[in-house]
């Protein structure tokens, strides 16, 4: 019922400013807007944790722009660890992202 008396409270004020309708080239603009902000999130979250991971190991890593030298790394590190595949899997998650990211642009 809020709703509604909200419409008729402001139906009945004179001095109600209204918002006019969006195009459909302005939503598609916020569509994108949001849809690269979540996948740099989701990147960003990613990459947090593969570093956290390795930080486990001891393994202090930078900028992971460089997915197969992270790849590399990984593999020379971790090679008897049951962590390494977990760990190449959120690298890989990392490569689909980047793809991902190269179909919205």
């Amino acid at each position: 019922m809020g709703d509604a008396e909200a419409i008729c409270e402001a139906v009945t004020r004179a001095n109600m400013r209204f918002v006019p309708i969006k195009t459909p080239e302005q939503q598609s603009g916020l569509v994108l807007h949001r849809t690269r902000h979540l996948l740099i999130r989701q990147q960003t979250a990613v990459i947090n944790t593969i570093r956290a991971h390795l930080a486990e190991f001891g393994i202090v890593v930078g900028e992971l722009s460089n997915l197969g030298q992270g790849r590399t790394t990984v593999r020379q590190h971790l090679e008897r660890s049951s962590a390494r595949r977990d760990i190449i899997v959120h690298l890989r998650f990392l490569i689909l992202a980047d793809r991902r990211f190269a179909a919205v642009e």
